[in-house]
C-alpha cells in the first residue's frame, strides 16, 4: 500500500516528510522514483505527466495538491469511479480574499495613477466612485472573498452556472442571465472552476455585454480568458484594465504583451498558495476517512468538473 507524490519540477520533500510523520506505516514514493507502480493505491498530483495514471493499475484515490483539478480530470487515463478530491483550506480562502480585495482597492483607489503622480511630483486629488463587484463563481474561496468585500461596504452580486443558495445576495445563473449580470457589474472577478462550459468564458462576447470601463480580475484559470479579446477590449475602452494572476502559459513568456501593458497588472499565480502544513492535515484526514469507508471531504463531481 503506497502513496505516489507526482508533481514535476516541485520540491515535495516537505509533503513527504509531514505525511510520513503522521502515517509512518504508509510507503511514499516521489515521481519519477516509483519502483513498484502496482503497489500505488493513492496519488497526490499537480500538473502530472500525461499517461502516468495508466501506469498505476491499482489506484484507488487521486487528490490534487491544490484547489484546481482540471489537470486531473483532463487525463484520459483517470480510472473510472475512483474518488477525486482537492485541497480546500481556510488559509487558501483567506489569501484569495486578500488578493482580490487588494486588486479591487488598487483599482478603485487609483493606486497606479497616484504612484505615477508621485513620480512626477504632481499633487492631484483623484475622485473615487462606488463600485459594484460581480463575482463569477460561488465556491468556498468566492464565499470568503464576498464576506471580506461586504465588510468593506462593497455591493457584491454573483454569477454561477447553476442556481445556488447565496444567502440573499443578488444571484444570476446560466448563460441566459450572464448579460444582465455583466450590465450591473463595475469590477468583474472570475473565480469559476475550469470546465468545458467555462473555458474561454472571458471572451469578446462577454466583454461586449460589460459596462463600458469594467475592470477585470482573473484569479481562476488562464484558460478562462481569451487573451487577444482582452487586449482588444482594452484598446476599445470597453474594459478599463485588468489584474491577472493566471495565464494560459505559465510562466508568462517574456515577450507576452501583458508584461508591458500600462493597464494590466501581472502577478505570478500567487493569489492563493497551498502550504504543506494545511494540505497534509486535510489529506491525512481523508486517508483515514477512506480507510474507514467514510465520505471524503472536498470530493469532485467528475461529471460537473468541480
Amino acid at each position: 500500500m503506497s502513496l505516489a507524490l507526482i508533481a514535476p519540477n516541485r520540491n515535495l520533500s516537505a509533503w513527504k516528510n509531514q505525511i510520513q510523520a503522521q502515517l509512518p506505516e504508509l510507503e511514499i514514493w516521489t515521481y519519477p522514483d516509483i519502483p513498484q507502480p502496482e503497489k500505488v493505491k493513492y496519488a497526490l498530483l499537480w500538473n502530472h505527466p500525461e499517461g502516468i495514471l495508466n501506469t498505476l493499475p491499482n489506484l484507488q484515490w487521486v487528490s490534487s495538491l491544490g484547489a484546481g483539478v482540471e489537470h486531473i480530470l483532463a487525463d484520459q487515463g483517470l480510472p473510472v469511479d475512483i474518488p477525486v478530491t482537492r485541497i480546500v483550506g481556510e488559509q487558501l480562502a483567506i489569501d484569495m480574499a486578500r488578493y482580490v480585495t487588494k486588486a479591487m482597492l488598487n483599482f478603485q483607489q487609483r493606486s497606479i495613477y497616484l504612484l505615477a503622480n508621485q513620480q512626477q511630483q504632481k499633487w492631484k486629488v483623484p475622485t473615487f466612485q462606488e463600485k459594484t463587484i460581480g463575482i463569477m463563481g460561488y465556491g468556498k474561496m468566492a464565499q470568503k472573498t464576498i464576506e471580506v468585500l461586504q465588510c468593506l461596504g462593497y455591493e457584491v452580486i454573483i454569477y454561477s452556472n447553476s442556481q445556488k443558495d447565496t444567502n440573499g445576495l443578488q444571484h444570476f445563473y446560466g448563460k441566459d442571465q450572464l448579460p444582465a449580470f455583466l450590465q450591473k457589474t463595475d469590477v468583474l472577478v472570475c473565480m469559476l472552476p475550469l470546465t468545458p462550459a467555462t473555458e474561454n468564458i472571458l471572451n469578446a462576447n462577454t466583454f461586449a455585454h460589460c459596462k463600458s470601463g469594467t475592470y477585470l480580475i482573473n484569479v481562476a484559470r488562464g484558460k478562462h480568458l481569451v487573451e487577444e479579446d482582452l487586449l482588444e477590449a482594452i484598446a476599445q475602452g470597453q474594459i478599463s484594465g485588468a489584474c491577472l494572476d493566471v495565464f494560459r502559459e505559465e510562466p508568462l513568456p517574456k515577450k507576452h504583451p501583458f508584461w508591458m501593458h500600462s493597464q494590466i497588472t501581472v502577478t505570478p499565480h500567487c493569489a492563493s498558495l497551498t502550504t504543506p502544513e494545511e494540505a497534509v492535515t486535510q489529506w491525512v484526514a481523508n486517508y483515514q476517512r477512506l480507510n474507514k469507508g467514510e465520505e471524503l471531504m472536498h470530493q469532485i463531481d467528475v461529471a460537473k468538473g468541480y
